[in-house]
């Protein structure tokens, strides 16, 4: 498996169970949590609180401000993550998906100076499963996306290491919800803490892109 690499702001901590540095590897998700399996939901009434992406709170049943333990409880061990100088992340790959398309990325720090919870301060994921309440998900275009978010604006551009192609990060300031866009198409969501920017929580890094001015 490939090693991701992140550019990872101040105080993020990888959500490792042996320890800061230690690259963690699994099967991927249980079987009875998170279903990442590629397909796109039409009613977003339909859509169970474990899927639901709520801006500045949750992504399914991973929530901001839970504790890590929980989180290893619900998803298992990380299928893959990296650490360095204190900061890390954790994501777990959809063993049902070809390419590792289906991803969650979790991002945690320490609660307090007391450095004895870790807790979920951001989290990103790329199934169409997952929906806010007015039906917005991963697949749509970006004139979808401004017609629910009119403030929408670019944080963050990528080029392709390799080849032609351009990755665009889309924030909604003050309300906790970004979005990934490739070729106009939003290829993952990310929740984060409403009041603040994604780029507060974490500098952004995908791997195969690098930063474009």
């Amino acid at each position: 498996m490939k090693k991701l690499l992140f550019m990872i702001g101040t105080g993020l901590v990888v959500l490792s169970a042996c320890g800061p540095g230690e690259k963690q590897k699994d099967q991927g998700l249980k079987k009875d949590t998170l279903d990442l399996k590629n397909a796109t939901v039409k009613a977003s009434d339909s859509v169970a609180d474990t899927l639901l992406l709520i801006p500045g709170k949750q992504a399914g049943k991973v929530h901001l401000g839970q504790d890590m333990q929980k989180i290893f409880e619900i998803l298992g061990k990380p299928s893959d993550g990296d650490a360095a100088m204190g900061s890390a992340m954790g994501v777990w790959y959809n063993p049902k998906a070809t390419g590792n398309v289906d991803t969650v990325t979790v991002f945690s720090s320490y609660r307090d100076s007391t450095m004895s919870v870790r807790e979920v301060k951001q989290v990103s994921v790329t199934s169409r499963l997952n929906q806010t309440e007015s039906g917005v998900h991963t697949g749509m275009k970006l004139d979808q996306l401004v017609g629910i978010y009119p403030d929408l604006k670019i944080v963050q551009r990528f080029k392709k290491e390799k080849g032609k192609g351009e990755l665009l990060i889309y924030d909604h300031p003050g309300d906790g919800i970004a979005f990934d866009m490739v070729d106009g198409i939003c290829t993952a969501i990310t929740i984060y803490p409403a009041g603040k920017s994604v780029n507060q929580i974490y500098l952004p890094a995908r791997p195969g892109w690098k930063t474009a001015p």
